[in-house]
């Protein structure tokens, strides 16, 4: 019942963006109070008005860094921040990177549009696929590459894993892997997770069981030696999902990523014949082609039969 009040809020948000803006006028567009609308708005959303703002226009920021020439204070200045240090500042809290790595890589983050408002209660989203997934026989081999650790908790992940990828690419860490920029490869992002990672050596006794780490990398040359802060994870043989996402461009490529899992999770494995079987999961990445996401692997099992 809530969903036209908000919108109303976040239209006037919206209007007035790059503005000084007032909560009270903004909680008086959509007809409520201050003290309500900011309850209904952060129980809704699951972030305050305030947040809300500031990573709309760090969003509309990183688009114009992607697309004109324009210099960070300039930027700084039309996204409505009164410095570009506080707009810096901002930005890396957002997006846990800067935005002058942000610059050089242009590798997709996950924006805040006002097609992709976080509302928990009031509808679920289409998450169709561009086409269903495939099961397929995937052999062993290896991956070598950056480690880095993350959490399910409040969706972090979405934000941890673009910047894992963001330092991958202006670090040139494929380059210490024996890769140059200009050839042809396809990285690899593998989700790891505790249950099925017994044959690294980490420290367990600080995670809790919504952690994981996330290794940014590429295939294995076994000619290459690897450096002391990388390592290579073997990839079992077996049967796994293949799933392809939507269409995506630098805007959309996470939000689809996400509806890719949720797909994954809430529709396809309750309604199939097999089940997730445990171990890693792997997100391929095509560098040549704007670094888009290719494809999610996600290993299987047969139900067994009641």
């Amino acid at each position: 019942m809530y969903e036209k009040f908000l919108k109303l809020g976040t239209d006037y948000i919206e209007q007035n963006l790059f503005l000084d803006i007032s909560l009270e006028e903004c909680a008086k567009a959509a007809g409520y109070s201050l003290y309500h609308y900011c309850r209904v708005f952060n129980a809704a959303m699951g972030i305050t008005i305030k947040e809300y703002i500031r990573k709309r226009r760090v969003s509309e920021a990183a688009k114009m860094i992607n697309e004109t020439s324009f210099c960070l204070k300039e930027i700084a200045y039309r996204c409505g921040f009164n410095s570009q240090e506080n707009f810096i500042r901002v930005f890396k809290s957002v997006f846990g990177i800067n935005p002058n790595d942000y610059k050089k890589t242009r590798f997709p983050l996950h924006l805040l549009t006002p097609n992709s408002l976080p509302v928990k209660d009031f509808h679920e989203p289409d998450y169709s696929l561009f086409e269903e997934p495939k099961i397929v026989m995937l052999n062993s081999f290896d991956v070598a590459g950056k480690r880095n650790s993350t959490t399910f908790e409040n969706e972090q992940q979405f934000n941890d894993i673009p910047v894992f990828w963001s330092q991958f690419y202006a670090q040139h860490l494929y380059e210490q892997l024996g890769y140059s920029e200009e050839q042809t490869r396809v990285d690899y992002g593998v989700a790891i997770f505790e249950k099925f990672d017994m044959d690294l050596n980490y420290d367990k006794s600080q995670k809790n069981e919504l952690d994981f780490d996330y290794l940014t990398g590429v295939k294995f040359l076994n000619s290459k030696k690897i450096p002391e802060d990388m390592e290579v994870i073997s990839i079992p043989s077996g049967l796994y999902a293949e799933i392809y996402h939507r269409p995506a461009n630098d805007y959309n490529l996470i939000q689809n990523i996400i509806d890719t899992c949720y797909y994954m999770n809430y529709y396809w494995f309750p309604n199939s014949d097999y089940e997730y079987s445990g171990g890693y999961q792997l997100n391929e990445y095509c560098p040549q082609k704007n670094r888009l996401s290719k494809a999610i692997y996600m290993p299987l099992k047969p139900k067994e039969k009641n």
